[in-house]
């Protein structure tokens, strides 16, 4: 399996049906990651890079990078599986989490937010 099948399967697993979204998400350039599920170029993407997207896709950086131990998603998804009833603390948790975070990683949140609609509209006002 190789680096650009293992992207491909991260992008699926993390619900990335567009290259354009991950782009956003990860901060990395939408021709790089399209290089790189093509396999094309000289080189291999750079280390900064793969990390970047593993941590999108929510993968560990080594699996993503070598093919190394089990494909899993490393980072527990923060909303809960029916999160159209969050309860008041999971809405106080979740802005804690944001404003805890730096501003790309903000700005990396609100675009998922907009493109994939995984929030609820009222948590998309208060962001």
């Amino acid at each position: 399996m190789t680096i650009a099948d293992r992207l491909d399967q991260a992008m699926r697993d993390a619900k990335f049906a567009k290259q354009a979204v991950l782009a956003r998400i990860s901060g990395v350039p939408q021709a790089t990651i399209s290089r790189i599920l093509k396999g094309t170029g000289k080189r291999g993407p750079e280390s900064g890079t793969v990390r970047k997207l593993a941590q999108a896709c929510r993968v560990s950086f080594e699996w993503l990078n070598d093919g190394i131990g089990k494909h899993v998603q490393v980072v527990p998804s923060v909303l809960p599986p029916n999160h159209d009833l969050l309860s008041g603390e999971d809405i106080l948790r979740l802005l804690n989490l944001y404003r805890q975070s730096t501003d790309s990683a903000r700005k990396r949140i609100v675009a998922y937010a907009q493109e994939e609609e995984k929030l609820p509209h009222s948590l998309k006002r208060v962001i």
